[in-house]
């Protein structure tokens, strides 16, 4: 039996013209890997290519990054709380309106101007390192090698976090191969 939501989603993305982008090796860079030296490590890397007439986008983090985001994420909810006044929750609720001048007597609104708040944010920021570095000693966080897939109508989004080092086009060309043979 046929799935009606991706039959569709493929018939769109077949119709999707994407020969704007500058393949090199059947590989586009969303960035530029020229500053990154041989014995750098790289956090994460943007690329696309074609496979069978489907755009295919890849996110690649390497597994520190994704530890590093999962201490990140966590120290955040345990410094969150001594700081209330620090979230907002309508960025508009600390602005005022900028006006136009609509003829004689009309006016619209044009921007908004946000009012700088009163802030302690050196003191968040030295809470959140003492959190981050807190976790780092005693964290137990396990970050496994994965593959996700979603299908989009201008083809398909790939997230993939794997031990590889990408410092050059030729190790991005190598990653998309190894992807085209999973996908």
């Amino acid at each position: 039996m046929k799935n009606h939501y991706y039959e569709n989603i493929k018939r769109q993305f077949k119709h999707t013209s994407h020969r704007e982008f500058n393949f090199d090796n059947g590989v586009y860079c969303h960035h530029s890997l020229t500053e990154i030296g041989p014995t750098m490590f790289t956090w994460w890397a943007d690329f696309a290519f074609m496979l069978n007439g489907c755009y295919i986008s890849v996110d690649w983090i390497h597994p520190r990054m994704a530890f590093k985001d999962a201490i990140r994420e966590k120290a955040l909810k345990q410094v969150n709380h001594l700081y209330k006044e620090r979230r907002q929750e309508n960025f508009l609720d600390n602005s005022v309106p900028i006006y136009k001048k609509l003829g004689n007597s009309g006016k619209k609104i044009q921007a908004w101007r946000t009012i700088p708040r009163k802030l302690n944010t050196d003191g968040f920021g030295l809470a959140l390192k003492l959190a981050e570095d807190n976790l780092h000693k005693v964290a137990d966080f396990v970050i496994q090698p994965s593959v996700d897939v979603e299908w989009h109508k201008y083809g398909k989004s790939v997230s993939v976090c794997a031990p590889v080092e990408v410092r050059s086009n030729d190790d991005v060309a190598s990653l998309a191969l190894i992807l085209k043979r999973i996908l």
